[in-house]
Order: C-alpha cells, then structure tokens, then sequence
C-alpha cells in the first residue's frame, strides 16, 4: 500500500472519531507530480477539503486557500491533530446534537 493511502486511511479514521455522523469521502488523483487523495468532510453548512499528497504542488494550494490543509504522505496523526480539534470545537453545538443522534 503507498503512503499516500496509508495516511489517507489514518486520516479518515481520525476524522470519522472526531466527528462521528460526519460524511468523508475521497478522491483520488494521479498526475506526472504524483499522487494526491482528497478527502471531503461535509460538515453542516461547509465541505472542508483536505490534500494528501506525495509532492510539494498541493502545497501551493493550500496556502492560497484552494485546500483546507495539505497533509504529506507518510505524515502522523499529530500533523493534523490540532486542525481536527479546531474543526470539532468550531461545529456548532446544535449541530454536535444532531449529528450525535443521527
């Protein structure tokens, strides 16, 4: 398995324990660059989407705004941890209950 998927997969778990009820999705990409998943969290209100990716051009993105984050492949849970938090923390409380109890 490549580490691109490998961390895809670590990822969506974190989300997924973090904001249980919660849709993720992945797309997955291949180019000349390299490989690139990305991941779609539709929280209430917004989609959030996060790059993983095996080559610095996702980065770019990123910066500018076109990606939530950019995690590397082969990156740990403590790349994305405190982004997660801050995800869960900035969902609604009411919001929280409904997604709690779906």
């Amino acid at each position: 398995m490549r580490a691109v998927d490998r961390t895809t997969r670590a990822f969506v778990a974190s989300v997924r324990a973090a904001l249980p009820g919660i849709s993720v999705w992945v797309d997955k990409s291949v180019t000349r660059a390299g490989r690139s998943n990305y991941v779609f969290i539709d929280m209430p209100r917004r989609t959030e989407k996060v790059r993983i990716s095996d080559h610095p051009v996702g980065m770019t993105r990123a910066l500018w705004g076109g990606e939530s984050l950019f995690v590397s492949a082969g990156a740990t849970i403590d790349s994305w941890s405190v982004w997660l938090s801050r995800l869960a923390k900035e969902m609604p409380l009411s919001n929280r209950a409904l997604v709690l109890n779906a």
